[in-house]
């Protein structure tokens, strides 16, 4: 069974998404799963489960628990976020985004995006939205009988 995927562009314009920052056109960089993740656990240092085919989502936890943070140690975890290389990351509340951030989302080439929303709301519509363009897909297919085949033949 084929995988279907939706391009950034399309996430990026039905969610009403600022490009803080792109390695190249959004319409290249292809999103294969609903599934998205805070990854909040890998900032700080557990990374057992971690995905990184997810779009990633920065909200108040993440950006707090990253302000607490000494400088070395907080370009340390966020450059394991980025080394990664996830499809996205997608700040929320229109918070500010850390000059690490672009820093290594540039160096890997990893897209930043920003929404106004809240981060519930977001990863609601984020993941319902996804969650239809991503989803499998039965295609039938209809032939009309030929006139060249032959109904008396059986």
């Amino acid at each position: 069974m084929p995988q279907f995927s939706v391009s950034l562009d399309k996430v990026v314009e039905k969610l009403r998404l600022e490009v803080v920052y792109t390695p190249t056109e959004l319409k290249n960089i292809p999103i294969y799963t609903a599934d998205v993740n805070r990854p909040g656990l890998l900032l700080t240092g557990y990374d057992e489960y971690f995905d990184p085919t997810r779009i990633q989502i920065f909200g108040n936890a993440e950006v707090g628990y990253l302000t607490t943070l000494p400088e070395s140690e907080r370009r340390s975890h966020i450059h394991t976020l980025f080394a990664a290389k996830p499809p996205a990351l997608i700040v929320t509340r229109n918070l500010s985004v850390f000059d690490e951030v672009l820093e290594f989302a540039s160096q890997y080439e990893v897209p930043v995006l920003r929404s106004t929303e809240n981060t519930s709301s977001l990863m609601s519509a984020l993941i319902s939205n996804l969650s239809v363009e991503v989803a499998p897909r039965i295609c039938l297919l209809y032939t009309s009988p030929s006139p060249r085949d032959s109904t008396s033949s059986r």
